[in-house]
Formats: C-alpha cells, sequence, structure tokens
C-alpha cells in the first residue's frame, strides 16, 4: 500500500476512512467504495451516452462544426483516459480487499501501510 500513496492513488483520505472501521462494521471501507464504483458507472454511462449524442448532432457553420469536433475528440480522450484510471483504481482496490480479507484480525493492523 505504502507504493500506492506514493503514486497517489491513495491518499490520507483513504487512512481516515479505514480508522473509521469498527468491530461492528469491519467492511465499512469496502461497502463505501462499492457504492462510490457503483454511483461512478452510472456517471459514467450517462457521460458516454451524452458524448455519442453530441457527435450525432450536426452545427450549421462548417467552422463550428469543426471546432465542436474538435472538442468532442479531445472531451473523449480524456473521458476515456479518467475510465481507464477509474478502472485500474477499482482493480487495485479489488486486489487489497481480497488481501485484507485473507489476514488474520490480530495482523491487519500492522503492515496496513506497506
Amino acid at each position: 500500500m505504502k507504493t500506492w500513496f506514493l503514486q497517489g492513488v491513495l491518499n490520507e483520505q483513504f487512512v481516515q476512512l479505514e480508522k473509521l472501521e469498527e468491530i461492528d462494521s469491519p467492511n465499512f471501507v469496502e461497502e463505501v467504495l462499492t457504492i462510490y464504483f457503483d454511483e461512478s458507472d452510472k456517471l459514467i454511462s450517462d457521460v458516454e451516452q451524452e458524448l455519442q449524442a453530441e457527435a450525432a448532432s450536426n452545427a450549421v457553420n462548417p467552422l463550428q462544426e469543426q471546432q465542436r469536433m474538435l472538442e468532442l475528440i479531445r472531451s473523449n480522450a480524456a473521458f476515456q483516459q479518467m475510465k481507464r484510471e477509474q478502472d485500474n483504481l477499482k482493480n487495485k482496490l479489488e486486489t487489497y480487499f481480497q488481501l485484507k480479507g485473507q489476514v488474520p484480525d490480530n495482523e491487519e493492523g500492522q503492515g496496513s501501510n506497506e
């Protein structure tokens, strides 16, 4: 995990979220992040639909059309990069939670930042 902090994948907010886990709710962080990813997947789908609709519309002026298409291409490229980063984060956290589930309770707190 230390590498993820150095790479900027995780930050202090993740540590604070982990501190909120209690005995009654040992999977609190995983539950919060599952909700986040479910909601963000819905928003990503909405943005994709909007980008597709924008690509299908036509401008009256050829110059406006060219500018609109360039903006659309840049927006789509940035959006695709964001989706890749989102998938990468999701995969890393899924691996983390799988590994965390394999660690006995008395060892979890000893090396959580490594």
